[in-house]
Order: structure tokens, then sequence, then C-alpha cells
């Protein structure tokens, strides 16, 4: 399929008879994404060839109508989004650095401006806003570490490297299998935020107290995920790591990150983000007023 198809939009979980993805014109952005059937999830793997690269892999799961997306399929078209995006975001961050020291600004003026211009939230809901990013799936594993150190990068002026900063995380995040959340107790967003920290910090399995400090910071990040029953969501599971991590971020690594939202009616303004959820109506396993995103939870469970 072309780079051009649109996310699926005309039909209910689009049958594999949907006119529109027989004629090559959509793909679902919700549920398989070859036809928008659900996903059934197996007590056992199961042996499935991928319908795009026709490898054979032990599944934990496919969708009803059969089919089954290998996790490097899955995620090919968004990690190449990931990190087109983040390098360009970097290369601005770094220009307006130089054009406001060159203005006469401080160094403290410099790192609120950057702190207000790299919000993690409206970085990662702009990613999510690209066609060819799924609402659901293992990308996400690599879109939160590369979110992270982005914005940890453009508040402090450094360049970043594509082959030794972006596609470090971004692999290490993409090894994390889907569904980990389920058969693992581990959900990707919170090891992908351990993977960032590790990045940033220079972690490695023989530093004994960055690599302690790496496990602490990691199994915090599940203890935030595991405060409330619910199926997997990546988008709230994804902000609920965000927002953790910019509250952690002094701490942790000595700046003060941002992750500001605010909730309809409010508007935005600079540095912050919209949290209200825009996806729930396509998720059938949204947990509805336990999720902090959620447009009509109350407004005191918003954000904790």
């Amino acid at each position: 399929m072309s780079a051009s198809i649109s996310p699926c939009s005309s039909c209910d979980h689009c049958p594999s008879t949907c006119s529109k993805y027989l004629a090559g014109l959509e793909t679902c952005d919700h549920g398989c994404l070859i036809c928008g059937k659900p996903l059934e999830y197996f007590t056992e793997p199961q042996k499935k060839c991928c319908i795009y690269c026709g490898r054979e892999f032990s599944a934990d799961a496919s969708c009803i109508g059969g089919h089954f997306v290998c996790d490097g399929c899955h995620s090919s078209k968004s990690l190449k989004i990931l990190t087109t995006y983040c390098k360009a975001s970097n290369d601005q961050a770094l220009k307006r650095y130089a054009d406001n020291i060159k203005a006469g600004l401080s160094e403290e003026e410099c790192l609120e401006i950057e702190r207000k211009k790299n919000n993690m939230i409206v970085m990662f809901q702009e990613i999510r806003a690209h066609p060819d990013v799924p609402i659901h799936g293992p990308d996400y594993h690599s879109v939160v570490p590369a979110v992270i150190i982005t914005a940890f990068f453009n508040m402090t002026h450094r360049p970043i490297d594509v082959k030794n900063d972006l596609e470090v995380v971004i692999n290490r995040g993409a090894q994390i299998p889907g569904a980990l959340c389920g058969f693992a107790g581990a959900c990707g967003s919170a090891i992908g935020a351990g993977i960032a920290l590790a990045h940033i910090t220079e972690s490695s399995p023989m530093k004994a107290v960055k690599r302690q400090t790496a496990l602490q910071y990691t199994s915090h990040m599940l203890t935030i995920l595991s405060d409330k029953p619910g199926a997997r969501c990546c988008r709230r599971e994804c902000m609920k790591v965000m927002r953790e991590v910019a509250v952690q971020s002094k701490k942790y690594v000595g700046i003060q990150m941002n992750a500001d939202v605010v909730f309809e009616p409010d508007t935005p303004e600079e540095g912050q983000a919209m949290a209200s959820c825009e996806q729930w109506t396509k998720n059938k396993a949204c947990i509805r007023r336990l999720c902090p995103w959620w447009p009509g939870a109350p407004a005191k469970k918003k954000v904790e």
C-alpha cells in the first residue's frame, strides 16, 4: 500500500469486504490494521504468518478475521515518521537557541522558552496525528523514549544524533514485544521511559548506581500505570507516563521538563497540551471515568 493511504473513517470495524480497503484506498486506525476487526488475544502463542512480510512468528494475537501483522511491519512506517519528526524538532530548537542567545537572552530565559516549546504531550500528539501512526500498537514503545530524549536534548541545547541517539532508543523500544503489558506485567510506555533515562544518564549493565536508578525509575512508572484496572490503551498509558516523567524530571535529569495539560472547554496556552481524549469512541475497551483523560471524567480525577 502507498504512503498516501489515510485512516479509515467510513465503516464500523470495517468488514473485510470494505470497498475502500479492497480498492487500496484506506487502512484502519482502530482494531486490525488490515480490516479493522477486533483483535483476539490467545491464551497460548500460535504460529502465524505476517500478511505483509510473509514470515512466520509465534503470535499472541491476531484479528478475528485471521489477519496477523508482525511488530516490525506494524511499526515500520511510524518509526520513520518518528525519526524525521524528532530530528526536525531538534534542528529547530538549536536554531531557536542560537537566535535567542544572539538576541541577548540569558540561559535561564532560553531554558524557559524551550520548556514551553517542548511539551512532551504536545509532541506525542503531533506524532499520533500522522495518518500512518495507529492508535494502538508496539510503535509506542519507541515513541515514548524518542519524545523524552528529544525534549531533553532540545531543552539542554544538545544536537541529537540520529544514529547514536534516536536510532538507539527507537531500536531498544522496538525490541519490546506488543501486548507485553498483559502477558508480562510490564507496559512498553513505562519501559520506554526507562530506556530514555538510561540513555540520558549513559547507564549500562555494568554501571551499578545508574543501573539501579534506571530500574527504580521504570518500576515507579509501572506503579503509576497500575493504579487502576483497565484494558490496554496506548494513549492513556503514554500520557500518564510522560506526565510522571515531567514530575520526576528535576530529580532524575536536573531540569524541569514539561507535560502541562488543560481540559475542555479551556484552551491551551503556550506550553500546554489539550488532554481531553479524542479517540475514546473508537476504543471499545475505554475505561471512561477511570481514565484521567476521558472528556467526562470528574475534574478532581483528571490529573493525579
